[in-house]
């Protein structure tokens, strides 16, 4: 029996051996036939000798093949032989989110924190549980603040707990506390102070989510010191395109210059096209009794300029523009996020093509069919009404493939030639996700402004200008032919409800 018991003992350690190598392999080759190996090896492991790291790694593999109950059970099983591993604890918590067992994750997110006080993951982890099961968001930015300070050179804590903030109603108490305070003068009209002031959500905003952005800015770009350094080769033939070559970088030894004001760097031209300024939504109109403080909020119209920039790299799934260790910052500014997209100093795997112009529509959330249609349109709507000159488009592209609902609303405004960018899944890594995407001669950007004497608003994604919209609206009607019909004929501008993979224009 001894004998006996210490083979089996070897064969399950050998088992287990062989079962996280194949694990690691598959992994980093996402193999299929190796991970099943690896669940085969691991399986009889701690069938012959169970053990808390053989069902660990077992769950792991469960998790890659797409089986989360199975990886639970194995989870579960690893906590009952050794409760106190944090990684367990994080990744069946993930596990059970994914599922949607939202209690179950909330209570092992809380032993992850307790295991690992001084992690910022798992302090962000559980401020997302506190905001998304519990829903106690003010608890969950007290939690974000500190899993920030923990780690104060790593922009994607405050990044990522800004971002689910921007999702979330703010903390009721607040929202009363506003409400209650908000005053009009006799007119009825609230003073700019009032409507800032006495508003729930932008309070909230100003004082929980714009630091957090602005602190995953501020660090990405303290640390980014340029991408490859490159070089454009001239074209062989005239009808063959020049060639980006790249050497390893960083270029940038004495810092990064962000530019907020494009038109003062090198070969740009800058044009304002409308100023802004006008002042409106300061009223607080009587709702069912009480005051409706989503209208009390003061805005003042943005302005809109167009600029032409020379020899610039886009990069990361928002099109981040660079040259050399200049960053052009778009009006979006803090809410980018910086750090998925400044290039690192590695030469880029792929080919880097090298466009003559374009016209640079890439904001952020483009597959949205909301976000493409009043901000993307509404710049492509507003260079068309004024310079009514065609250019190729850089438009957000799913494998090189657009929805339905922009090849619709392109066609509507005319024929154009467009330049899929593609937006990458994160699971490719971040030196890919950054890495050069397009490197563009000449490059026009529609973009907003605050005008002259007016303070920005903290929380400006997706407000364009109503001067934007309108010339999108009459664009739109004037190609659809609806504003100049014959008396006695309609015409039907139709959008269906559906998913925005399958909707149509």
């Amino acid at each position: 029996p001894a004998r006996t018991a210490k083979i089996l003992a070897e064969d399950a350690r050998d088992s287990l051996r062989r079962g996280i190598a194949a694990f690691r392999k598959g992994r980093e080759s996402f193999e299929a036939d190796e991970l099943m190996r690896a669940k085969d090896f691991l399986a009889k492991s701690v069938r012959s000798r169970p053990s808390a790291e053989g069902y660990f790694f077992l769950a792991n593999t469960l998790s890659m093949l797409a089986r989360p109950r199975s990886a639970i059970r194995a989870y579960s099983f690893s906590l009952r032989l050794n409760p106190d591993v944090p990684a367990v604890h994080q990744n069946i918590a993930q596990l059970y989110d994914e599922v949607g067992n939202r209690s179950a994750a909330f209570r092992h997110y809380r032993e992850w924190t307790r295991l690992e006080p001084k992690s910022s993951e798992a302090r962000k982890a559980l401020a997302m549980s506190h905001m998304w099961f519990s829903q106690d968001v003010e608890k969950g930015a007290d939690l974000c603040e500190e899993a920030s300070a923990l780690a104060p050179l790593d922009p994607t804590v405050p990044f990522d707990c800004a971002q689910s903030l921007t999702l979330l109603l703010p903390p009721m108490r607040q929202s009363k506390e506003a409400n209650s305070g908000a005053v009009c003068d006799e007119g009825g009209a609230a003073s700019a102070v009032a409507a800032n002031s006495f508003d729930g959500s932008s309070s909230h905003y100003l004082s929980r989510i714009l630091p957090l952005f602005q602190q995953a800015q501020r660090v990405s770009l303290q640390n980014w010191r340029g991408g490859p350094s490159l070089t454009i080769r001239a074209a062989a033939t005239s009808a063959s395109p020049e060639e980006a070559q790249w050497s390893r970088g960083p270029a940038c030894t004495t810092g990064t210059k962000v530019l907020r004001d494009w038109s003062i760097a090198e070969g740009v031209t800058s044009e304002i096209l409308t100023p802004g300024g006008e002042v409106y939504g300061q009223q607080f109109p009587e709702v069912f009794g009480g005051p409706f403080s989503w209208a009390g909020q003061r805005y003042a119209e943005r302005g809109i300029h167009l600029t032409r920039l020379k020899n610039v790299v886009l990069s990361g799934n928002e099109g981040v523009i660079t040259r050399g260790c200049e960053v052009f910052v778009p009006y979006y500014d803090a809410q980018v996020p910086w750090h998925e997209n400044l290039p690192g100093p590695e030469v880029p795997g792929d080919r880097v093509p090298v466009l003559p112009a374009a016209l640079w529509l890439l904001v952020m959330f483009p597959a949205n069919f909301f976000s493409f249609l009043i901000d993307e349109m509404a710049r492509l709507a507003v260079w068309l009404r004024t310079t009514r000159e065609k250019l190729p488009l850089l438009v957000p592209a799913d494998r090189g493939t657009l929805k339905g609902f922009m090849y619709d609303w392109l066609s509507l405004f005319g024929d154009f030639e467009v330049v899929p960018y593609n937006i990458l899944p994160h699971f490719m890594g971040m030196e890919q996700l950054a890495a050069p995407r397009l490197v563009v001669r000449e490059l026009h950007v529609v973009d907003w402004h605050d005008a002259p004497s007016v303070a920005r608003r903290g929380d400006v994604f997706l407000l364009p200008p109503r001067a934007a919209l309108q010339q999108l609206r009459d664009l739109g009607l004037q190609q659809a032919g609806i504003g100049s019909r014959q008396k006695g004929t309609r015409r039907l501008l139709w959008i269906s409800r559906s998913a925005a993979t399958t909707r149509r224009v």
